[in-house]
């Protein structure tokens, strides 16, 4: 990964280029086995060194030109890459701007414990109540809700792990279908006698369960800072976006999504 950091340098790109480029990911076929491997920051520093540049034109039959033909370049400012995003401020300078998620849905904090040997990560809308069968909560009170965190995120289970965690009512039209072999059965979270028949059927197939004593019922939720929910989703309603490489600069006017229901890869899922 070393290396990987080391063929190019400033000098080989463009200025805005590094900024632009986190990390490459490649997977490679090793002797023991296949690896994704991470590069973060790959072009991070003024001069290469040659026999790596030779790495960068490897397989393409050109000789590496020498650093010296390579003009000395300072990669551009954070503001001044094409693409860049500014992040609605507020006007009190000592107020710092969030976004609310999963505004006005019902949520409830219970106790998960891990009683298995693994880790076990559940992600951001999966239907909690039917998660792996070795997590012990209430899985009638959980269902029809789902973890209260950013979409596409996930929360981790060590083996033995004991945590409080908060979900939300899961949105929509409330269906709940699907998960650890129960394909094909579809329930509405508000149909009283389908869940009164689905938990003796769970604890008979192995899922853990046990009723909650105490259930907190917070109000608020999660909240992200402006910057982070660019990183995460891109731009929402007030910041501003520069037009690839051009002066031109345009201010997103409304952002017709529900924030917490963003469209995004969810690991764990």
């Amino acid at each position: 990964m070393q290396v990987g950091k080391e063929i190019l340098r400033f000098r080989h790109v463009q200025p805005s280029v590094p900024g632009g480029l986190s990390q490459v990911q490649v997977k490679g076929t090793f002797p023991d086995g296949t690896f994704l491997v991470t590069v973060h920051s790959p072009i991070c520093s003024p001069s290469g060194r040659d026999p790596h540049l030779l790495l960068a034109l490897y397989g393409s039959f050109i000789t590496p030109p020498p650093n010296l033909w390579f003009e000395h370049v300072q990669p551009s400012l954070e503001h001044d890459l094409p693409g860049v995003i500014v992040v609605k401020s507020s006007p009190d300078v000592l107020t710092s701007q969030s976004i609310s998620l999963n505004v006005n849905q019902s949520r409830i904090r219970i106790e998960v414990t891990n009683t298995g040997d693994r880790p076990i990560e559940v992600g951001s809308h999966y239907h909690f109540s039917l998660t792996n069968p070795a997590l012990r909560f209430d899985r009638k009170l959980a269902l029809g809700y789902r973890l209260d965190i950013p979409a596409g995120t996930s929360v981790r289970f060590e083996p033995g792990d004991q945590q409080m965690v908060t979900m939300v009512e899961i949105g929509g039209s409330g269906l709940v279908a699907g998960g650890n072999g129960l394909e094909g059965q579809i329930l509405q979270k508000d149909d009283t006698l389908a869940i009164a028949a689905l938990i003796p059927s769970l604890i008979a197939k192995g899922f853990e369960h046990q009723p909650a004593i105490n259930v907190e019922r917070p109000v608020k939720g999660v909240k992200m800072s402006r910057e982070a929910y660019a990183n995460m989703f891109g731009p929402t309603t007030g910041d501003k976006i520069c037009l690839a490489d051009t002066s031109l600069w345009v201010e997103v006017e409304h952002d017709h999504t529900c924030y917490g229901e963003e469209l995004k890869f969810g690991g764990g899922n």
